[in-house]
């Protein structure tokens, strides 16, 4: 990934306005095998600065917040960003994720929110099925985790 880095620096230090680049290059650091979370948060805080009122960018930042380990601040950027795009079955899926995992109650109504904005949506599946397990609904999860699937 260290190359991945470096073709990424090269490229921001060529266009230092350009917010895409900054967000790829704050997902990058912030996936797994790299795990760079204070360095992926500065580049999606950047991006965020240079193209503000972006729905997708806030998506992105939040997170990278929720994987840094602040839930609230995250929840934060999500309600903002469905603020832009209030029937964003990505964003609603991920807001599902949060409080899903914060074991906040509406998880389970965003989840529910995003499959009927996208039935096709394979990460709104998902979420409900994260949800629905929390609940303690494990044969609904299971179908929603098939459905995600097909």
């Amino acid at each position: 990934m260290k190359p991945a880095l470096d073709l990424l620096g090269r490229l921001i230090g060529g266009r230092p306005q350009d917010a895409f680049l900054y967000a790829l290059s704050g997902e990058v650091k912030r996936s797994r095998q790299i795990s760079l979370f204070s360095e992926a948060l500065e580049d999606l805080e950047r991006a965020c600065a240079l193209a503000p009122g972006r729905a997708w960018l806030l998506g992105y930042h939040a997170k990278a917040l929720a994987q840094a380990g602040l839930p609230e601040e995250a929840a934060l950027r999500l309600n903002e960003a469905l603020e832009l795009e209030r029937e964003s079955p990505w964003l609603l899926a991920e807001r599902g994720f949060l409080r899903c995992a914060s074991g906040e109650e509406p998880a389970l109504g965003d989840a529910e929110a995003a499959c009927r904005a996208d039935q096709g949506s394979y990460e709104a599946r998902l979420a409900l099925a994260a949800c629905l397990r929390a609940a303690g609904r494990h044969d609904e999860a299971l179908k929603a985790c098939r459905e995600a699937l097909l």
